[in-house]
């Protein structure tokens, strides 16, 4: 019998901060509904509802968020 297969590594969030509430820190292992991709980029939220907002966002609103945390520091 073949051995199981590993669940694939969850993507790391590069924001430290949501991107819809900056005042809220992210979690190091955020619910999957509070993550994200965009454009290759695992971006996470502090609540499902930001996730949702995010979705609404245009593509332009979304590339000024990710060029804001370019410069941060990784987790």
């Amino acid at each position: 019998m073949a051995a199981p297969h590993p669940e694939p590594a969850a993507a790391k969030v590069e924001n430290l901060t949501c991107p819809v509430h900056p005042d809220q820190a992210i979690a190091d292992d955020p619910a999957p509904g509070q993550l994200a991709q965009h454009k290759g980029h695992s971006i996470g939220f502090c609540s499902d509802r930001c996730a949702g907002e995010w979705a609404r966002w245009s593509d332009a609103r979304k590339a000024s968020f990710l060029d804001l945390i370019a410069g941060a520091d990784p987790r």
